[in-house]
């Protein structure tokens, strides 16, 4: 059989031939789909799609993930690539020495002195100068990317005719907002510091001292919670900026994803009612205007095919705009002539991939220790998310070596404009480089943990250093011990005062460790005397009690347990006095076994049937006792749906509504959407349809904030905004069908989950552009999951043959699995960080602390499973609702005040407890009403 030829020893000097090998060993590997690869390497579909293309060679770091998703042999590749690529340089002109200031400015925002090559966005300008003329405060909002700090400082700020103080607030606001006034009005930043701290509302008296009424724009505003770690700055800066809009106009530029954040505080909330700009994506003409126009005033032209490529590759894709500005820098550089041209474009790396071309370029050029260098660099110079994106983070230079390898590190990365460096320190140029360069991607996706643990030794030395290095700041206890163990295990990259500090915080720890041993042993021999004198006494004691207490102890554990024994006996046959006796051996002796009979014997005793034959539960009440709102005449089911007669039934409302296969309602209960046999989705209130979306979906669900509706499909999940009901609007379509909303702490729908064969998808929906994670689920297609919450937490599923596992959302990978069913799991609910609870066909009912299994239940089969609190709240197929107060004491409350009051005679107690002195049922008189908690 003849020898296969490696791609070496081909003619395969032609980029022709290297994406023809590229698209054989795609075949050689089963010929996986691009999505498939996508998957698997983390880049674009039509990344990969274009590097086997031929147009134009890919990037190396394309190449290589091509290769090694396709098993190929890497190294072979990347010495093709490095040959093809030598010949291009040859064959094709590299990019041009700047000639004058070039008219785009690639990937850093546009400042006040680039408004002469600003365009398209004169119509959100002056929509901002009118509103600013009307308004003492505006939040002007936009995602990542849509070029808001450009439309404030490029489009707005030139055109504002008094004074402007123009800043970001970084780590310190306060003390930012200080130098500002203090620059504008000719004092000392440190005293006006000391007056803002001592005396906040005074920011209204030193604002009229200056000429004109001032503006104070606050860019980037979501610095103030990524940078600022001191909860007692953040709020006093806070309060002064809100304050200065007597005597000030107050702009602040926000990332979209920081609403919630700012929602969170009373004073920003009153002050953005009403005054609230977003900017959203720009229309064609103004992407035309933004691409052309800048070039016509450098004497340049612009192919009419670029244009139309950029405008439909930008239209409609959010966060593109640094991507584009970027890509037309490097198109200019490589002008033919005073043209732009499509092959430049295409050369540069095209929209997608000249960012991360050129990021890669410097990288590549450094040696192994530069790398190393940059590398540290780039993760100090980003603060990972909590609940949003991950942005940049901007560093004093105190914080960074001062030695030649950073140096030139520094100057390279510089100079590509990557970082850029200002008096008060380095940041990254845009986020954009953290969504687009993928190699920064994966860095910051590794060992996340371990990065938050670095931040946490960056802002201990910090507050080290402020204090004049005083021994007092110095790291103690278990905050030490985590941290030097993650040290001495992980070699991070420190700086020199992070080394320092951490080395004195171990030395003082030691000495102190010392001393107290010393003093210790000092007084041992004293305390040992004393305690043999006090041991002594207690053995004679105990030896005297011992004997009586056990016996007297033992029975009382043997009548609990028989308690608990009859009551799961008498559950199926008279629940409420099951629920009586196994509430009296729980107070006999709380074990895990009396707890958890108590648990089920008042699931039993209170459940109630909430709809009629052919119903099933689609919501449940969102209040925290189903038995006490039948007992005031409420409805114990808000929405039930009727397949046969397709309709959806709502106590309270007149005639059933249209649509009966599945059904959903907002939190308020004042909007509701329902799905027909023909996958027709309908929107209604009290009064009547308000809305038929276009499409077929089988599923809907609405948000925690009632703005927001999911609907979902077999191959697709679509959001819809329904702030106008009678006018739902299309936000974003997604892959993968039976989609979910997962909810936070924070109350906000933060996280969609949507299923593709055995691939779930994870996203966030500030960001839909790509899946935040893609896990292959074990064993085919999941059949319910759950969401745990953190950052990002972890998610939950279940699968077909009764297996749960519990994946980390941080890299992907499976935590834990267990077969806990003999069917399938048919339900999962999550409550909080840890707790969890999981139902199968087998009517079983487990609930979880994380990976272990604790309480162990038996119901009816269940459909549906949701937490209130405390408590799990469980519809079955019968639409009977029951309570599992996994709180005792919640329990014991139940028994006493939902289940109805038993008397029975000494003859009849005894029989279920031996010896128990109650004759009546054992609810004390004095039990108080636990705390209830609302739907998380």
């Amino acid at each position: 059989m003849p020898r296969r030829e490696s791609p070496l020893e081909r003619d395969g000097s032609s980029l022709v031939d290297f994406a023809v090998d590229l698209r054989l060993l795609r075949d050689k590997a089963n010929a996986p789909t691009y999505r498939e690869l996508a998957r698997l390497t983390h880049y674009s579909a039509s990344a990969l799609s274009d590097a086997a293309g031929g147009k134009r060679l890919p990037s190396l770091a394309v190449t290589r993930a091509f290769v090694q998703a396709c098993g190929g042999d890497e190294d072979e590749w990347e010495q093709r690539w490095h040959s093809l690529a030598a010949e291009e340089r040859n064959a094709t002109p590299a990019p041009s020495e700047e000639s004058g200031e070039p008219p785009y400015r690639g990937l850093p925002a546009y400042g006040v002195a680039d408004a002469e090559r600003f365009f398209g966005r004169e119509k959100l300008v002056a929509d901002l100068e009118l509103r600013l003329a009307r308004n003492r405060f505006l939040a002007v909002f936009g995602p990542s990317g849509s070029g808001k700090s450009s439309v404030l400082r490029a489009g707005l700020v030139p055109r504002l005719p008094g004074p402007v103080l123009l800043f970001t607030p970084g780590a310190h606001p306060l003390e930012e907002l200080a130098v500002q006034l203090a620059r504008a009005a000719g004092l000392s930043a440190p005293s006006v510091h000391g007056d803002l701290v001592a005396h906040p509302d005074g920011v209204a008296l030193l604002v009229r001292q200056l000429d004109g009424e001032p503006v104070l724009v606050v860019d980037q505003f979501e610095e103030v919670f990524t940078l600022c770690q001191d909860q007692e700055e953040r709020e006093r800066f806070l309060t002064v900026l809100l304050a200065a809009r007597t005597s000030a106009r107050v702009l602040i530029g926000v990332r979209a994803d920081f609403y919630a954040r700012c929602g969170v505080h009373a004073g920003l909330v009153e002050a953005m009612q009403d005054a609230m700009v977003t900017v959203g994506p720009m229309t064609p003409d103004e992407l035309r205007r933004c691409i052309v126009q800048p070039a016509r005033a450098a004497q340049c032209t612009v192919d009419n095919a670029l244009v139309a490529t950029l405008v439909s590759e930008v239209h409609g894709h959010a966060g593109m705009l640094p991507l584009l500005s970027h890509a037309l820098l490097e198109t200019w550089r490589r002008r033919q002539g005073n043209a732009l041209t499509t092959a430049a474009f295409q050369h540069a790396g095209g929209l997608q991939g000249a960012l991360a071309q050129s990021a890669d370029a410097v990288f590549d050029r450094f040696d192994e220790e530069g790398q190393e260098i940059a590398r540290a660099l780039f993760l100090r110079l980003s603060a990972l998310g909590d609940g949003t994106e991950d942005t940049k983070r901007r560093v004093t230079m105190a914080e960074i070596d001062d030695d030649a390898a950073m140096t030139t590190v520094l100057e390279s990365l510089t100079a590509a404009r990557l970082l850029t460096r200002t008096r008060e320190g380095v940041e990254i140029t845009h986020e954009a480089l953290i969504r687009s360069w993928p190699r920064l991607r994966d860095w910051l996706a590794h060992d996340r943990d371990g990065q938050r643990l670095h931040r946490e030794l960056t802002e201990a030395t910090a507050t080290w250093e402020r204090h004049g290095r005083d021994r007092g700041s110095l790291l103690r206890g278990a905050r030490l011990e985590v941290l030097a163990d993650w040290s001495w295990e992980s070699n991070p990259p420190l700086n020199g005062n992070e080394q320092t500090f951490l080395d004195e915080s171990v030395a003082a720890d030691d000495e102190e460790y010392s001393r107290t041993q010393r003093t210790a042993r000092r007084s041992r021999t004293f305390m040992l005397l004393q305690g043999a004198l006090a041991l002594l006494i207690v053995v004679l004691l105990s030896l005297l009690t011992f004997r009586s207490y056990s016996d007297e102890r033992a029975g009382t554990v043997a009548r609990a347990n028989t308690a608990a024994n009859e009551a799961m006996q008498l559950a199926g046959t008279s629940p409420e006095l099951a629920a009586h006796v196994a509430l009296a051996g729980y107070q006999l002796n709380k074990s895990p076994a009396t707890q958890d009979a108590l648990i089920q014997s008042t699931a039993m005793a209170t459940g109630v049937v909430a709809g009629k034959d052919g119903e099933t539960v689609a919501e449940m009440p969102n209040t925290p006792s189903v038995r006490q709102n039948v007992a005031l005449g409420v409805a114990p089911a808000d929405v039930l749906t009727n397949q046969a007669a397709d309709t959806t039934r709502v106590p309270g409302l007149g005639e059933p509504l249209r649509g009966g296969v599945q059904a959903s309602a907002d939190r308020e209960r004042k909007h509701f959407a329902t799905v027909d046999r023909e996958q027709v989705v309908r929107l209604w209130s009290s009064g009547g349809e308000l809305a038929t979306l276009p499409g077929r979906f089988s599923s809907t669900a609405f948000s925690l904030d009632g703005q927001t509706l999911l609907t979902s499909g077999d191959t697709s999940t679509a959001l819809w905004s329904v702030a106008d009901p009678r006018a739902p609007r299309l936000l974003a379509t997604v892959p993968g069908g039976r989609g979910v909303l997962s909810t936070s702490d924070t109350m906000v729908s933060d996280m969609l989950i949507t299923v593709e064969g055995a691939v779930i998808h994870v996203w966030r929906t500030a960001d839909l552009s790509a899946p935040l994670r893609d896990i292959a689920h074990s064993g085919g297609a999941p059949v319910s999951f759950g969401h745990l919450t953190g950052s990002p937490g972890f998610l939950l599923t279940g699968g077909a043959a009764g297996e749960v596992r519990v994946w980390s959302l941080h890299d992907g990978r499976e935590r834990h699995a267990a077969v806990a069913h003999s069917g399938p799991v048919t339900a999962i609910a999550a409550n909080g960080q840890r707790q969890w609870a999981s139902t199968g066909d087998d009517g079983r009912v487990f609930v979880w602390d994380l990976f272990k299994k604790g309480a162990e239940f038996t119901s009816d089969k269940i459909v549906k499973m949701e937490f209130r609190g405390t408590s799990l709240m469980t519809a079955g197929e019968d639409t009977t609702l029951r309570q599992w107060h996994l709180d005792p004491q919640n329990a014991a409350y139940a028994v006493c005040n939902e289940v109805s009051g038993l008397r029975i005679s000494r003859e009849e107690w005894n029989r279920y407890l031996d010896g128990w002195p109650h004759l009546t049922s054992p609810c004390p008189g004095n039990l108080v009403l636990p705390t209830t908690t609302a739907r998380n």
